[in-house]
């Protein structure tokens, strides 16, 4: 297994004690994307504050997420943008649909 996407539930304030202990568990032996399920439920600001809650969280408490690499200097710019936009929407947030 080289990566685990970890869905965090959108109710509640953040992270739950079994994720904590959990990820604490695993961030040594996998590569950890957090990721915030069922993000259609949630106002884009709900959202915004539920994901630096969740990042203060994963830092406290000391666990290792998956860093995304760093742009080469030779990149274009649209690609370099694109990276640094991926970065900064960790965690995830997905919806999901039936349809």
């Amino acid at each position: 297994v080289h990566c685990c996407f970890y869905f965090i539930s959108p109710y509640g304030h953040g992270l739950k004690p079994l994720d904590v202990e959990f990820m604490k568990a695993l961030h040594h032996k996998v590569n950890i994307v957090p990721v915030i399920a069922k993000a259609d439920t949630l106002t884009p600001k709900e959202v915004r504050n539920l994901k630096a809650r969740i990042l203060e969280e994963i830092s406290q408490h000391g666990i290792k997420i998956y860093q995304m690499p760093d742009c080469d200097s030779d990149e274009d710019e649209d690609f370099k943008e694109q990276c640094r936009l991926l970065k900064a929407a960790v965690p995830f947030a997905v919806v999901g649909s039936n349809q």
